[in-house]
This record gives C-alpha cells, structure tokens and sequence, in this order.
C-alpha cells in the first residue's frame, strides 16, 4: 500500500474574522448546553476518543428526517423561510447532488450552521467526496467540518475553496493535514488559482 501525501491548492484565506473561540462563543457554538455546541462538543470528543462508536448508514437513512435537519440549517442561515422557494432550492440540491459517497452543495450559501450540521449527519455515512465550494462557511463552519475530516474514516476529498475562510482555520486545516493521512487531498483555493 503506498502512503498518498495528501495535497492543498489555493491559499484564499482573505477574512479578517477574529479569533475562533470568540466566533464560536459569539454563536453559542461553544457551549454543550445549546443544539449546536453538543455537536461541536461532540465532534470534538469524539476525535479526542478514536471517532466513538460508528455503526454503518445506508445510503436510505439519510432520508427525509436528515433532509429537514439541513434544510433547518440551511434557513438559519440564509433566514428564509423553511416553505420558501430557496429552501425548496436547496432541498432539490440535496436530492440531486448527494449519493452515497458523494456530497456537491456548491454556491448555496451554506454558513456556519450548514456546516456543524453537515458535520454531524454525514459522520458515520460512507463518503468519499465533500464538496462545499462556493459558499459561506467562514472559520467556524469551516471549525465544524475539521471534526469531521479529522474522525471520519472514508472521507478522501474536501473542498472548502471560496467559503471566506480565514486565517484560523487555514492554519487548522494545515495542522490537521499534517496529522491526517487518511485524507487525498483539500481545496481552499477559488477558481482558477486565483
């Protein structure tokens, strides 16, 4: 088995967004009390303990419960409207650009709560590709979805490109590539090269 050194493109990392702790307080990201923060919390100690207890999801359990919970985030992000035809969008995008071992949700607007969700819905799912180019994760999104590559087992190929990323979780990432040798490759960079 020869070892594949896992890659970066892009160096985007133009935001200026402060510090990660006070981004993740500022949400409630950082407390175990709120929906959010148990899933940060939990990411967190599940990579801590060699990714938990996983058991194997088919791909006809990420059904409609799994599509409401994104759509969830999905609104809170964009604060549209659960019944809204952006939510109705973005339901469609879920249907047609996820398969069992591949997520593309590009250009969506999918923020900070896109991401902890996504984080934890697709933890224990057999995916190969994430794909979340072209949205607005920033750093604490971009937070979330580390605990997911650093525990998930399958996962190879990330990109994160064009998600106002900042300096903080671009050095994360960096950190967590050196660590990670399961993981092929990362795209932080915007088309083109640019």
């Amino acid at each position: 088995n020869a070892m594949v050194e896992p890659s970066v493109t892009g160096t985007d990392f133009s935001s200026e967004n402060g510090d990660l702790r006070t981004q993740a307080s500022t949400v409630g990201l950082d407390n175990p009390n709120t929906p959010s923060g148990s899933v940060i919390a939990s990411a967190v100690s599940a990579a801590a303990h060699g990714g938990g207890t996983t058991r194997a999801v088919k791909a006809q359990e990420l059904t409609a419960e799994v599509v409401s919970e994104l759509c969830n985030a999905f609104c809170r992000d964009t604060r549209e409207n659960i019944n809204s035809t952006s939510a109705d969008k973005y339901r469609h995008a879920l249907i047609t650009n996820a398969s069992e071992t591949s997520i593309r949700l590009q250009h969506l607007r999918l923020g900070m709560h896109s991401g902890v969700c996504l984080s934890k819905v697709v933890k224990n799912h057999p995916l190969l590709t994430l794909d979340l180019y072209g949205n607005v994760l920033r750093d604490v999104g971009a937070v979330a979805l580390l605990q997911l590559i650093r525990s998930h087992e399958t996962l190879r190929h990330v990109n994160l490109g064009c998600n106002d990323l900042g300096t903080e979780s671009g050095n994360a990432l960096a950190v967590e590539l050196k660590n990670n040798t399961r993981l092929q490759s990362l795209d932080l960079g915007t088309e083109g090269g640019a």
